[in-house]
This record gives C-alpha cells, structure tokens and sequence, in this order.
C-alpha cells in the first residue's frame, strides 16, 4: 500500500513523468538507495536473529 502510495506521489504530483532527465535521473538514483539499504537492513536483521522454519 505504500509503495502505491509513494509511486502515486512522484509520478502525478512531483510530475516526473514528464519532467526532465536530470530531474528523474536523481529521482531513480534515491529509489536505488532506498532499495539496497532496505536490502542491507533486512539482510543484517536476518543474520542475527535467524528465522527457524520447521
């Protein structure tokens, strides 16, 4: 739902569908940040306290 949300956000009401590449190009870049610290966050919590399946 937020990811909905957020994608709503930039793409109508920032208007980055139609602005320039050198507004959507940082825009993509901060999208890729978020993405791998959320990857690395996850990843670190996992490694500590592991999920027992059984």
């Amino acid at each position: 739902m937020a990811a909905a949300k957020t994608s709503m956000v930039l793409f109508f009401f920032m208007k980055l569908r139609k602005s320039r590449p050198a507004v959507r190009f940082p825009a993509c870049i901060g999208l890729a940040w978020l993405a791998i610290t959320v990857t690395l966050t996850l990843a670190e919590f996992l490694m500590r306290f592991p999920v027992m399946v059984r």
